[in-house]
């Protein structure tokens, strides 16, 4: 498409990105440390759709991937945000979902979980209007988050 972006640091670090395509919109980057000991790269779709009439919910799709120089590679994947108030109140961002950290070299998993106790089902939709349907807890706040590491072993997966 002829976008780019091309950059260098004073301590050797490059940048290089490009939006490869328009429809849908998808974008891709290169960042690589001086003296090869780190790389990251990156290939995502960006998209955003409205949550009612005065919200949008907008993510990228795809993984960002960390390679070191020992050859250790990270993938990170991110959950999406959730902007309230575009047309009227009180503007307000929340990251929603779960952002993923995933270390392939030790088997090792990290999720950090917003808004634990959002449920969204049906069911828990129901369950929120009938008031004798289980028990009532406390409402944690929006901007709250869970983090769960867990490490493959074997066939199974041990929380650390």
């Amino acid at each position: 498409m002829g976008e780019t972006c091309q950059r260098y640091t004073d301590d050797g670090t490059k940048y290089y990105a490009e939006q490869i395509s328009h429809h849908p919109p998808i974008s891709a980057g290169v960042m690589e440390g001086a003296d090869g000991k780190w790389r990251f790269e990156v290939i995502q779709e960006f998209k955003a759709s409205l949550n009612g009439h005065n919200s949008v919910k907008a993510h990228k799709e795809g993984a960002l991937v960390i390679t070191l120089y020992d050859g250790s590679q990270y993938i990170i994947e991110e959950g999406w945000v959730q902007i309230d108030g575009l047309l009227y109140g009180e503007l307000v961002v929340n990251l929603c979902g779960k952002i993923t950290v995933e270390d392939l070299s030790n088997r090792i998993t990290s999720e950090v979980i917003f808004n634990p106790d959002n449920k969204s089902g049906v069911i828990s939709k129901v369950g929120s209007k009938l008031k004798f349907w289980g028990s009532k807890k406390a409402k944690r706040p929006s901007d709250h988050f869970d983090i769960v590491i867990t490490q493959e072993n074997g066939d199974k997966r041990d929380k650390i």
